[in-house]
């Protein structure tokens, strides 16, 4: 154990960290730890009698040469470490459907110190509160100014700078769908700004968010504002250029910001025509105002070359970028880790050797925020070594994963092979597991592209891997790899149950069709289980906001699943003819497999809906 000592002893800060760690920290035994502060970069860490003495500058320095110390295992040792990466920083999404809670909040920030982030933001698109804009996140589980001002003093105590990160052009779809806003539309997502009344808003949101923060610093978005200037606010036969439109924008929110003495950050795809829409002009990218910060995200380039170049074309603006990578949990049920360490290291090798010295990972929801967020783990850690070491490993990352993780780092990574059969689909970004759990089972819209190919072994393997995960973890994972387990164990039976219902119908097997529907209850049971440990790490980790999502589509698929079985044994007995789903010809609308790439839950529930 370590017994903090000097520096933080009995402070609310070790106490709250032997809480959550009590194997490894206690205020009362263990090998002490003496602190003391210097004027050089980074840390030092240097074994004495009884114990260890650190040498830090800043706060965070003190929490990675603690996780620094615990991996030496007691043994002698003499550290010195200086950060590549000065600012290193998380951003959680808040917004897409599901809220960290407070108290899940505090363990967060104490895992995050120990890997040696020392910035963190809750993207939160409306799901903040707003003094006179009772819409504002209304029904969606919105943070209140109090919940805010605790969470971020919270951090400051463990050296994490906590600060707004918002969205002031697009994204604003939850806002802009309420009849209040809806004179302020352009698009269903993107702000009119031809309307004065959005600045007014703007500026009112901006006072809002930076209002429970200590902090200079804010993310003002700017992202993916597809449509600008060519929905409501089009006018026919003027013409127009929507990268000028968005020129204006960001000099007028930066304006705001500077009139409010904020250092404003944006995301800087629009910027360089990363997210199909026109990069600017060399004249319009002059003129971009200097006082905001470019925020370079990219998740998708396995090509080290495309990192190097962006951030050359950053700095021929005048723009020092701050880095991005993403922690690819998004659309997903687990974290697809096998992309993530493809496209991070090349992504944060690049700024190490061309000088970079800010980087954010982010950590979005969308479609839905379905997966549990310590599944990130190997994620984030595998990034912290890059943040924090001259040379990074993962080695190193496996090491904090299982410190931290209190489990084996495979059982946390082995979960995201549900997601693809190989390299070739995994570079597809397939969600594959999402896909075939909340496919319609009858019409079958992702499976269908497996052919004849059957997956149930593959499935079985992740249930066998699963349950061994859960069968050794501790109290900290049980709930984690028990959905994890739940998991494979649907999907061994679903993901090949409409193509194997669709070949004995098509070979006129009405015995095999009818043992498919004797056991679809069993199914069901299943996809219970799986409903009721999938909500119980929902509510150890969020508020109950957006859990009625899940719920709709957890309740939906139940319901499809007796559908199917009613369909087959009305078919069997002679009651119908046919049936049609099964008598239409495959469309392959998604791809050839592996390299399927169905991403939205809505996709594959039905045609009828409209695709994203």
């Amino acid at each position: 154990m370590i017994h903090p000592k000097l520096l933080l002893d009995k402070t609310p800060a070790f106490s709250a960290l032997a809480e959550e760690y009590p194997d490894y920290f206690s205020l009362k035994k263990g090998a002490k730890v003496e602190f003391l502060k210097w004027d050089e970069p980074g840390f030092a860490v240097l074994s004495v009698a009884g114990g260890y003495i650190v040498n830090y500058r800043d706060l965070s320095d003190i929490y990675r040469a603690m996780l620094e110390i615990l991996k030496t295992g007691n043994k002698t040792v003499s550290i010195r470490r200086e950060y590549p990466y000065e600012f290193r920083a998380l951003m959680i999404d808040s917004s897409r459907n599901g809220v960290i809670k407070e108290e899940y909040l505090r363990k967060i920030l104490i895992k995050l110190s120990l890997l040696g982030y020392n910035h963190a933001c809750l993207y939160t698109e409306d799901t903040f509160e707003v003094e006179g804009e009772p819409e504002w996140g209304f029904g969606r589980g919105r943070y209140s100014k109090a919940e805010l001002k605790k969470i971020v003093a919270f951090a400051e105590q463990f050296g994490i700078t906590m600060f707004p990160c918002i969205q002031t052009l697009g994204h604003l779809q939850h806002i802009l769908k309420f009849p209040k806003y809806r004179k302020l539309q352009d698009t269903d997502m993107v702000l009119n700004v031809y309307n004065p009344d959005a600045y007014k808003l703007i500026e009112k949101v901006i006072a809002n968010a930076v209002e429970p923060y200590k902090t200079d610093l804010i993310h003002i978005g700017m992202d993916e504002t597809w449509g600008l200037g060519r929905g409501k606010a089009f006018k026919a036969n003027k013409k127009i250029d929507p990268r000028g439109i968005y020129l204006s924008h960001v000099a007028a929110v930066a304006k705001i910001c500077a009139k409010k003495k904020l250092k404003p950050i944006m995301w800087g795809d629009i910027v360089i025509g990363m997210t199909h829409e026109a990069a600017l002009n060399n004249a319009q990218r002059r003129k971009l105002p200097k006082n905001v910060e470019m925020n370079f995200w990219n998740y998708y380039h396995y090509d080290k070359n495309y990192y190097y170049k962006t951030i050359r074309e950053y700095r021929a603006m005048g723009f020092e970028p701050m880095l991005s990578p993403g922690a690819w949990n998004w659309n997903r049920f687990w974290p697809c880790y096998g992309i993530l360490r493809e496209t991070m290291p090349l992504f944060m090798n690049a700024g190490r050797e061309l000088g970079v010295k800010r980087a954010m990972m982010t950590m979005w929801g969308d479609d839905g925020q379905e997966c549990p967020w310590d599944a990130n783990l190997p994620g984030l850690s595998l990034f912290a070594e890059y943040m924090c070491l001259a040379e990074p490993s993962e080695a190193e990352a496996k090491s904090s994963v299982e410190l931290l993780g209190q489990s084996p780092f495979e059982d946390f990574v082995a979960p995201s092979e549900m997601d693809y059969t190989g390299r070739e689909s995994m570079l597809a970004c397939s969600a594959m597991a999402k896909m075939y759990l909340y496919e319609d089972p009858i019409f079958g819209l992702f499976s269908l592209h497996n052919g004849k190919r059957r997956l149930k072994a593959k499935y079985e393997r992740a249930f066998k891997s699963a349950g061994k995960a859960y069968s050794r973890a501790g109290a900290r994972n049980r709930e984690l790899f028990k959905f994890a387990k739940c998991l494979a164990d649907v999907l061994r039976y679903k993901a090949d149950l409409r193509n194997e219902a669709r070949e004995q119908y098509l070979n006129g097997n009405k015995p095999g069709l009818k043992r498919l529907a004797a056991a679809i209850p069993g199914i069901i049971s299943k996809v219970n289980a799986l409903w009721k440990a999938h909500r119980t790490i929902w509510l150890l980790e969020r508020k109950t906001f957006g859990l009625e999502t899940m719920d709709l589509r957890y309740g939906g698929i139940i319901a499809r699943l007796k559908i199917m079985k009613e369909t087959l044994n009305s078919y069997v007995s002679g009651k119908c003819a046919s049936i049609p789903e099964f008598d239409a010809k495959d469309v392959m609308i998604y791809g050839k497999f592996p390299r399927v790439v169905g991403l939205l839950s809505q996709n594959v529930q039905s045609l009828n809906i409209p695709h994203r």
